[in-house]
C-alpha cells in the first residue's frame, strides 16, 4: 500500500469527523457566549439587588434610630410625669395641712365661744353675729375644700 492512499483513506475518515467536530465546537461558542450575555445580565440584576438590600438596610438603620429616639423621649416624658405628679401630691399634702390647721383654729374658736357663753350671757343680737360669722367660716371652709377636690 501506498503512503498517499493511506493518508487519503484517513483523511476522508478524519476530515468528516474533524468538520463535524469543529460545527459543534461553533454551536458550543455560540451557547458559551449567549450564556456569557445571560451571565452579564444576572450580574446586573444581581447588583441592582445588591443595591436595593443596602438601600432597605439604611432605612431599617434609620428606622432602629427613630425609634430609639422615640424611646428616649417617652422615658424622659415619664421622668417629666413622675417628677410633676411627685409635686402634685407635695401641694396635695400641704393644702390638706392647711386645712386640718384651719379646722383646728376653727375648734379652738369654737371652743372659746362656748367657754364665754357659759361664763356670761350674751345678749341674743351678739350670739347671733357670732353664729353668722362661725357660719360664714364653716362656709369658706367648705369652699375651700371643693376647690382643693
Amino acid at each position: 500500500m501506498d503512503v498517499s492512499k493511506i493518508a487519503e483513506a484517513v483523511a476522508n475518515i478524519l476530515f468528516p469527523k474533524l468538520n463535524e467536530i469543529s460545527a459543534r465546537m461553533d454551536e458550543v461558542e455560540k451557547r458559551i457566549e449567549r450564556l456569557d450575555g445571560r451571565m452579564d445580565e444576572f450580574s446586573g440584576r444581581m447588583s441592582a439587588m445588591e443595591q436595593r438590600m443596602t438601600s432597605f438596610e439604611q432605612q431599617l438603620i434609620y428606622i432602629h434610630q427613630r425609634i430609639d429616639e422615640t424611646n428616649k423621649r417617652i422615658d424622659e416624658t415619664d421622668k417629666r410625669i413622675d417628677t410633676m405628679w411627685a409635686d402634685v401630691i407635695k401641694r396635695f399634702d400641704d393644702m390638706i395641712r392647711r386645712f386640718d390647721e384651719t379646722n383646728r383654729r376653727i375648734d379652738e374658736t369654737n371652743q372659746r365661744i362656748d367657754r364665754l357663753s357659759e361664763r356670761a350671757i350674751i345678749p341674743k343680737e351678739k350670739w347671733e353675729n357670732i353664729e353668722i360669722r362661725v357660719l360664714r367660716l364653716e362656709e369658706d371652709i367648705k369652699m375651700l375644700k371643693e376647690k382643693k377636690g
